[in-house]
């Protein structure tokens, strides 16, 4: 049990989230607390937010490289490059991305290269090989491409 500071509540833990930082690990506001401040000043969070995105985007293209980089293993500069290295496009299908809409992923499953791809691509991969993700691309295209067009039936 815990105490909610705004509401002055008795609460289960549970009904708290957790927050490292404090010696219980347990934040002071109960989520019900945070949730109605949170509606209550919304529209000014959000511009807020908004304005920080605008003023420090190049500072969030580097957290999100450094996050990452962190998670591979890799240097923040090494993930920027591979990105230059692919003309900012999918490595799969080739469409442009920009640095909030792409995904960092294995092109070997659990392997050492890694490319930059967009959402569908990488969901679509799954658990295949880029090699064998390549290959399905190109058979699942021709599919349409080598489709006979319907003639269209002749009216008497």
């Amino acid at each position: 049990m815990k105490l909610c500071k705004i509401c002055g509540k008795n609460k289960r833990l549970i009904q708290f989230r957790s927050d490292v930082s404090r010696k219980d690990n347990v934040y002071y506001k109960c989520r019900n607390c945070e949730h109605s401040y949170y509606l209550n000043n919304k529209k000014r969070i959000i511009e807020r937010l908004g304005n920080w995105r605008k003023k420090n985007r190049e500072e969030c293209n580097i957290f999100f490289w450094r996050r990452g980089a962190l998670r591979y293993g890799l240097i923040a500069e090494d993930l920027a490059k591979q990105f230059q290295t692919q003309d900012k496009k999918c490595f799969y299908c080739k469409i442009d991305l920009t640095a909030e809409k792409l995904q960092i992923e294995h092109f070997y499953p659990k392997g050492a290269k890694i490319v930059i791809s967009c959402k569908d691509c990488n969901r679509l991969k799954w658990d295949k090989s880029g090699d064998e993700f390549i290959k399905f691309i190109h058979e699942y295209i021709s599919r349409f491409n080598n489709r006979k067009r319907a003639t269209p039936c002749k009216q008497s």
